[in-house]
């Protein structure tokens, strides 16, 4: 599941968009809840958007209250 934070264009054609994220079902931590941040950044080219970049960066649940 994605919470979005922030979706800023920040230039004609190019977005950043920032949420939290849940992840469940994750094999390898059974039973675990992994929250974490994502940023993409998104390009418009020739009609059709795309990610130019993305990050996730893994958070604590201290860190992830801070930002609800």
């Amino acid at each position: 599941m994605s919470r979005p934070l922030e979706i800023r264009q920040v230039a004609p054609g190019v977005v950043v968009a920032r949420s939290l994220t849940t992840l469940t079902g994750d094999s390898r931590e059974p039973g675990a809840t992994i929250l974490g941040h994502k940023l993409l950044v998104l390009t418009r080219r020739n009609g059709v958007w795309g990610i130019l970049y993305g990050q996730n960066t893994r958070l604590t649940a201290a860190v992830a209250a801070t930002l609800r």
